[in-house]
């Protein structure tokens, strides 16, 4: 089994997309304005797909958060 894991997310504009905890196996889908401005909590098990392509969290992550952008 998976872990739980919390996403904050926020478009160009600053507002904010979502902000919570998803549980293990979940799916969530976005729309809002590009550039998307992500933390990720728990990065290491959690997969994070953008246009189709896993986005390797790795280089983004310090402890278990992982702090990026999508443009």
């Amino acid at each position: 089994a998976g872990s739980d894991t919390w996403v904050q997310i926020h478009d160009a504009e600053g507002q904010r997309i979502f902000s919570g905890i998803l549980n293990a196996g979940a799916e969530q889908a976005w729309a809002g304005q590009l550039p998307y401005q992500l933390k990720i909590g728990n990065a290491p098990s959690a997969k994070l797909f953008y246009r189709g392509k896993l986005v390797d969290l790795a280089p983004f992550t310090r402890g278990d958060v992982a702090t990026l952008e999508l443009k």
